[in-house]
């Protein structure tokens, strides 16, 4: 059994030591063990294989580091090529949209959460008409605001909607702040909020993270959350990063939304209309899938 608890070892600082950024080197110690265990007998080899299965499962379930999607470079350049031109001839023309008005775009952002885009666009419209500045609306009456976004069917918008008004007015002099920091300041800006607003009202080159984006990134590249929010996973954010690009970020941003909107839906995704299928991951296996049958 020594033989065993020397192996065992090994397995085990490769499942607590290095983790993954250097699971490649494990892998080469962890190959020629059935060789030398072999020789022992078959209670020790069975024993060694539950080892491997266990490190090997494990190793799977660690989310990978940004550096180890190196080698996905250029597809990831090609895949924001791809998103950039599909925008340029079949992107939304939505209200909110290629004005330089930071109000609007972070109302805009509190009422499509959770919202179809078409049942936003005649709310939006009455709401910016009604409050066009964050003074005006920290002015306004609960019920009236409410009356407003009624439609849209979450009442709990309305007070963060306010609230988000009286403190860009008391703590920023009803100016929307630019930096990530200050706006996760206000009442209902959470990450995608704060993303989505230095992005489309700052031009910074940020990632916005909905539902529609991680399913893109999912099918595409075959990232995965274990997070029940996967949309709070810091290491989905940060893959997400990697592939904006310096210029164009906000098309790059519109674009992987309505994508994910128009052709890569949840359901009966338009995988014959796809532009990016050479090197989705998922159109791969699907083929695949279908070619076995």
């Amino acid at each position: 059994m020594r033989v065993f608890r020397e192996y065992a070892q090994r397995i085990n600082f490769a499942i607590q030591g290095d983790g993954y950024n250097n699971h490649k080197k494990n892998k080469l110690t962890l190959s020629i063990i059935p060789n030398r265990v072999e020789k022992q007998n078959a209670e020790v080899h069975y024993l060694c294989n539950i080892l491997l299965w266990y490190w090997f499962k494990n190793m799977t379930k660690i989310k990978p580091e940004i550096s180890d999607f190196a080698v996905e470079k250029k597809i990831g350049k090609k895949f924001q090529i791809s998103i950039l031109n599909w925008f340029a001839s079949n992107g939304r023309c939505l209200p909110w949209r290629n004005i330089n008005e930071p109000f609007k775009i972070l109302v805009a952002e509190f009422l499509l959460q959770k919202t179809d885009v078409e049942k936003v666009i005649p709310v939006y419209k009455k709401f910016i008409y009604r409050w066009p500045s964050p003074q005006s609306l920290s002015k306004a009456r609960i019920s009236s605001v409410s009356k407003i976004i009624q439609p849209l069917g979450l009442r709990y918008k309305t007070n963060r909607l306010k609230l988000t008004a009286k403190a860009i007015v008391k703590k920023f002099g009803g100016k929307i702040p630019e930096a990530e920091n200050k706006l996760l300041e206000l009442p209902g800006v959470g990450r995608y909020i704060a993303s989505a607003v230095e992005c489309f009202a700052f031009n910074k080159p940020r990632a916005v993270l909905d539902t529609n984006v991680i399913r893109i990134l999912n099918r595409v590249f075959g990232i995965q959350s274990d997070k029940n929010r996967p949309r709070d996973d810091p290491c989905l954010w940060d893959f997400a990063q990697t592939l904006v690009p310096t210029n164009n970020a906000k098309q790059y941003n519109w674009g992987l939304l309505d994508y994910g909107a128009l052709v890569c839906r949840s359901k009966e995704p338009l995988c014959g209309e796809c532009v990016i299928y050479n090197n989705c991951r998922f159109y791969k296996k699907k083929n695949y899938d279908k070619n076995k049958l």
